[in-house]
């Protein structure tokens, strides 16, 4: 799945909408259907993080959203800080 996003442009940015693992915990167990819906895995943000990095992804927790993470591609360490994401609603990048 990650490798796809690997040849996205620096900064880009995307919210990945899936049942994260305390999503599927805590909130909605039968979103795991592997026989309707095809839903055979939940993933926490910490193993999109490490799975991703090689393809330059980082991927951050949305505060109160434990369906959707955000994944951000970038060369730049300085930019994979936990508050990228509010800092890119306010200055997103002109291209």
């Amino acid at each position: 799945m990650l490798k796809e996003f690997g040849p996205s442009n620096d900064g880009a940015c995307y919210v990945i909408n899936t049942g994260l693992a305390d999503f599927v915990r805590k909130e909605q167990p039968d979103y795991l259907d592997p026989t309707r819906r095809g839903h055979i895995v939940a993933w926490t943000v910490g193993s999109v993080q490490y799975l991703g990095k090689p393809f330059g992804l980082t991927a951050t927790a949305l505060p109160g959203r434990a369906w959707a993470f955000l994944l951000e591609k970038t060369t730049d360490p300085a930019m994979w800080k936990a508050d990228s994401m509010l800092s890119k609603r306010e200055h997103a990048l002109p291209r």
